[in-house]
C-alpha cells in the first residue's frame, strides 16, 4: 500500500513540477515578448527618422559623384596636346598607309644591285649535307592552303 501511495505522490510531484517548469517557461516568453515588443518600437522609430526616398536620393548623388570622379581621372590622364584618336581611326589610318606603300612599291622602279667583280675566288667550305630528294613537293591541298592563309591573316591582324 505504501508503494502506491509513494507512487501516487510522485506522480504528483512530477505534474507539479511540470507545471512549474511551464509557468516560468511562460514568464520567460513574456520577458522575451515584452523585449521584442521594444524592439520593434525602436526599430519604427529609427526608421521613421530616415526616409526610403531619401535614402535612395543619397545613393544615387553618390554614385553620380563617383561616375564624375572616373571621368576626370579619364580626362586627365589623355595626353596634353597630341590629337586622340578612337581604335577605328587608327585602324583606318594604317590602312591608308599600307594601301600608299603598297602603290609606292608596285609603281617603283626594280633596283639591280650588281655585284663588284673578285679578283680571287674564296674557297668554299666543304659541308656534308645530306642528299636532296629529288621528287617534286607534294602540292598543297586545299585545306592546307585555307588554313595557310588564315594564318597570313591572323599575322597581319596581330
Amino acid at each position: 500500500m505504501f508503494e502506491k501511495q509513494i507512487e501516487q505522490l510522485e506522480g504528483k510531484r512530477m505534474n507539479i513540477e511540470t507545471q512549474i517548469m511551464a509557468l516560468e517557461a511562460q514568464a520567460a516568453n513574456k520577458q522575451i515578448f515584452n523585449v521584442m515588443k521594444q524592439g520593434k518600437t525602436a526599430l519604427k522609430a529609427s526608421i521613421g527618422e530616415n526616409d526610403v526616398d531619401e535614402v535612395a536620393e543619397v545613393m544615387d548623388d553618390i554614385t553620380e559623384g563617383i561616375a564624375q570622379v572616373d571621368e576626370i581621372s579619364a580626362a586627365m590622364s589623355q595626353p596634353i596636346g597630341s590629337d586622340i584618336l578612337d581604335d577605328d581611326e587608327l585602324e583606318a589610318e594604317l590602312a591608308a598607309m599600307d594601301e600608299e606603300l603598297m602603290n609606292e612599291e608596285l609603281n617603283s622602279e626594280p633596283v639591280i644591285h650588281r655585284a663588284t667583280p673578285v679578283t680571287q675566288k674564296p674557297k668554299e667550305p666543304v659541308l656534308d649535307l645530306p642528299d636532296v630528294p629529288v621528287k617534286p613537293a607534294a602540292e598543297e591541298t586545299q585545306a592546307e592552303r585555307e588554313e595557310r592563309e588564315l594564318a597570313e591573316l591572323q599575322a597581319l591582324m596581330g
